[in-house]
């Protein structure tokens, strides 16, 4: 690959922190291509292993883990030494993220089983069917206020003839890569070293939601490479602000971008918006607080502890002179205030009602944990918690917290006239506040929420920790095993750590009440009955799986909170009422559900009697109840799922 001068001046600047020349950081694919063979090799275990569950093979979970560490170690090894150079760590990353991508597409490669992909792939159906946007989405109001995701699924399938999984998988797939991208090289703007930007990216691909969550057909995964495309333009045009650069093209690309992030999801538009924000804060402010930190008791302790001699390797004197002044991103941040009230204001009022509900249930349940309300035992009733695997994500989260000091204090030292490398620092605090939400089992899911936004300044600060030990110890055997050691142990605390829950990571028959393991064809076949003999629209009333199928494949209005009509042993004029009041035109019931109990703890909904605390199965008899009824129909049975319809309900007696 050929250079230009400027070039070579760039990248010679970048190179700061580590031993090699410039010249070497420049061009190179060195290993990758031996480490996308082993990459391969371990998808392909992990592709056995998903196999081995449908032929009851006992050995396919602990395969898979191989798979996985034999797909993310080696190339970690590579990305944490300064040996590597730029074009092969950006290389290696594509490689790694592509990696992880495609042992999600694995679980499922021929159709949508996670209800959140169920939720938008039916935003995308109906933007090609209807011709238009804002399509009411009775499964999550809210997405189909946020057309992203499904105007370029409906643009690739009307350009390509391709089906909506299709492109979905290609989209996001394409979005995986330039979010790797994007990070990278914002990593590098800041830090301003190749070495810290791969390893930066790496760690981010640790976190817990990296590997399945984030690789949904959701406009989550669509809104995080443009968010990390508004970082990455941003800390360009303060690299080169001061220049006699021409910085129309990249304020254009940033008005672009916050656009795109702010029509496509909510979440990452908020976080987006609060982390431009935190580069406003006064740090000059904040520098005399630290100094002054500096001279206390406290403060003189932790310079003598073990933290504190950790902290204060590498020389002060470089640091000093590596410093750049940059401005703060004003105008971008109120930009990106703007454009965020805008469209909630006037496209986007759901969100409001949406959101605020869960919000302030979770800061009540949050105010709990912190005042001790909340007990332990909740803790360890959480679904991010509560298994044997709690022995590896102990470890990965004492390792985070640990290398979290020394990281934010090197990133001050070095970095502290950058506005952005300073907002990454008291970003990485975030992750002591989702740590906190975890202690209890309502707020875990929000905390599990905010893991693909919070990992981003967590993975920049422990990157320059690493590099600046590296740059103290230099190139020694004990580094060079030390760090890929720590990085596999955070990477196997993370996996274990996210989503989807243990008893759902690898594919297999199906399962009563189990989320993507109850995705099933027959399932899917008697949704797609539905929705082309049935018409669209019908009100449903079914259980949790269904109706996730039912609001999906088979395009109907389906509810599950009205357990009671399935449970009951027997129908009264309360029934019928319930399903006047609510407009039901079609029940659908599951009798595998008497089979076993559930194992997400409800059928339904977690207001149903005995919801997580169930001792018997729903009994099939009250499932059975409604056939023999002179007014109810059975107009569709596939031997485990059955159609009624209570049409004669609703007329007026």
């Amino acid at each position: 690959m050929e250079v230009t001068g400027a070039q070579e001046t760039y990248l010679r600047h970048l190179a700061v922190g580590t031993q090699h020349s410039a010249e070497k950081e420049i061009s190179g694919w060195g290993l990758l291509p031996a480490m996308s063979l082993v990459g391969a090799a371990g998808l392909l275990l992990i592709a056995i292993a998903y196999r081995g569950v449908w032929k009851s093979a006992e050995w396919n979970a602990t395969l898979r883990w191989i798979g996985l560490l034999v797909l993310f170690a080696p190339i970690a090894t590579r990305l944490i030494s300064p040996r590597a150079t730029r074009q092969e760590r950006l290389g290696l990353l594509m490689v790694l993220g592509l990696g992880l991508y495609l042992a999600k597409v694995m679980y499922s490669p021929l159709e949508f089983k996670f209800s959140d992909e169920l939720q938008h792939w039916r935003n995308a159906v109906e933007t090609l069917q209807g011709g238009r946007l804002f399509h009411e989405n009775p499964i999550l109001f809210a997405s189909s206020m946020y057309p992203g995701l499904p105007s370029a699924t409906a643009a690739l399938v009307a350009l390509t003839g391709l089906e909506v999984f299709d492109a979905g998988v290609i989209i996001i797939g394409a979005t995986r890569l330039a979010l790797v991208w994007a990070l990278y090289l914002f990593f590098e703007e800041v830090g301003r070293s190749p070495h810290v930007a791969g390893i930066a990216s790496m760690l981010y691909m640790t976190n817990p939601h990296f590997l399945f969550f984030s690789s949904f057909f959701t406009y989550q995964s669509l809104a995080l490479p443009l968010a990390a495309l508004v970082l990455f333009t941003v800390a360009r045009r303060n690299r080169l602000y001061d220049s006699s650069s021409n910085l129309l093209g990249l304020n254009l690309a940033i008005v672009l971008y916050i656009g795109a992030v702010v029509v496509t999801h909510h979440i990452t538009t908020y976080m987006l918006t609060v982390f431009l924000c935190l580069t406003l804060l006064p740090w000059g402010l904040l520098s005399q607080l630290i100094h002054r930190f500096a001279d206390t008791t406290i403060g003189t302790r932790f310079y003598h502890s073990a933290v504190g001699r950790l902290a204060r390797l590498g020389n002060d004197a470089e640091a000093r002179d590596d410093r750049i002044p940059q401005p703060c991103p004003r105008s971008t941040a109120l930009l990106a205030v703007v454009a965020g009230l805008a469209w909630t204001t006037y496209a986007a009022t759901s969100t409001v009602g949406y959101l605020a509900p869960n919000i302030a249930q979770t800061l009540r349940e949050f105010v709990d944990v912190i005042f001790g309300e909340a007990t332990l035992g909740e803790a360890v009733g959480s679904a991010y918690l509560a298994s044997v695997e709690l022995l590896a994500i102990i470890p990965s989260t004492a390792l985070i917290l640990l290398g979290l000091p020394p990281g934010i204090w090197h990133t001050w030292r070095r970095y502290r006239d950058n506005p952005l490398a300073l907002a990454l620092a008291i970003g990485s605090l975030g992750y002591g506040v989702s740590l906190l939400l975890r202690l209890s089992s309502h707020t875990a899911g929000f905390s599990a929420r905010t893991w693909p936004f919070v990992y981003v300044p967590v993975a920049f600060v422990l990157a320059v920790a690493v590099a600046e030990v590296w740059r103290a110890r230099g190139d020694r055997w004990m580094t060079r095993a030390v760090f890929p050691a720590l990085s596999i142990v955070v990477f196997m605390g993370g996996m274990m750590s996210g989503w989807p829950p243990h008893w759902a990571r690898l594919p297999g028959p199906y399962l009563v009440a189990a989320s993507e393991r109850s995705i099933e064809p027959q399932g899917v076949a008697a949704a797609k009955w539905a929705g082309e003999v049935l018409g669209h629209g019908n009100r449903v009333a079914t259980d949790f799986t269904n109706t996730y199928l039912m609001g999906s494949y088979g395009m109907q209005d389906a509810v599950y909170d009205l357990p009671d009509m399935f449970f009951a042993s027997e129908l009264s004029d309360w029934h019928r009422d319930a399903i006047q009041n609510n407009e039901i035109r079609y029940l659908v019931v599951d009798t595998r559900l008497s089979s076993a109990l559930p194992v997400r703890g409800y059928y339904f909904s977690v207001w149903e009697p005995n919801a997580d605390v169930h001792t018997s199965p729903i009994e099939l008899a009250s499932l059975e109840k409604f056939d023999g009824l002179v007014d109810v129909d059975r107009i569709f049975d596939s031997g485990d799922i059955i159609v009624y319809d209570v049409g004669e309900w609703l007329r007026e007696p």
